[in-house]
């Protein structure tokens, strides 16, 4: 099953960043942006959700000079929360300064998650050796980066004028991915104050349930070194 959800760049990126992080436990997990849109998501808290297992992040494969440069990323490096957190508000993670673009992006990754059938997450958390369940692992990372290389095939295009109107030029991706082993419960809970809509997580423990979180950060760096945004219009 493939989720899509827009991550907002007008986020509060730390808590975003430690949402995937088990460090840090912070009361509102995930927001949803400066509007109450049930898929915008909330930087800070983006991040917060993110780097919330052992697992940790690790970077897409293969990244291009070109795009890490662009990000401000050393991709020998594995993501921190602050790298993270800034990258999820549109920022480079070396300077803090925003990505180039020729307007202020509104969307600054796109959180595709993957999730295989429930008796997957079932026979991983009762297998009955470590080596049967670093078996699964690794046929559901497998699977789950080859989705992404495909995605990435798909949605890598630099959008020519506005809104694309110009058409697109392919260009080079970078995302991050962080699997998360249980489904946790969580309520939707708005700030009265500036109508933000954040997902807060319960005080149960969660189902099992095997899922991998693609950040797709909004930046596509063509080979003449043409910055431009994912061509999103293809999702659909």
């Amino acid at each position: 099953m493939l989720g899509v959800r827009k991550i907002s760049a007008d986020s509060n990126g730390a808590t975003v960043a430690a949402y995937y992080d088990d460090e840090i436990k912070p009361t509102h997990d995930v927001g949803a942006g400066s509007t109450p849109v049930p898929n915008r998501a909330s930087g800070e808290r983006v991040a917060n959700y993110y780097t919330r297992e052992p697992d940790g992040a690790v970077w897409s494969p293969h990244i291009d000079d070109k795009v890490a440069a662009a990000l401000g990323i050393n991709p020998t490096k594995a993501p921190n929360q602050k790298t993270i957190a800034l990258l999820v508000e549109a920022r480079r993670a070396d300077t803090g300064e925003k990505w180039e673009a020729k307007s202020p992006r509104k969307v600054s990754a796109l959180d595709l998650t993957f999730s295989p059938h429930k008796s997957w997450s079932l026979a991983s958390a009762f297998a009955p050796t470590e080596a049967e369940r670093q078996i699964i692992h690794y046929i559901e990372t497998t699977a789950n980066q080859r989705a992404m290389e495909y995605a990435a095939d798909v949605l890598g295009w630099a959008r020519l004028g506005k809104h694309g109107q110009d058409g697109a030029e392919r260009g080079s991706v970078a995302w991050m991915t962080v699997r998360h082993k249980t489904a946790r419960p969580t309520m939707h809970v708005e700030d009265p104050d500036t109508a933000t809509t954040y997902l807060v997580d319960l005080a149960a423990v969660g189902d099992p349930q095997d899922h991998h979180h693609n950040i797709l950060f909004n930046l596509v760096v063509t080979e003449q070194g043409r910055v431009g945004s994912l061509d999103t219009g293809l999702c659909g």
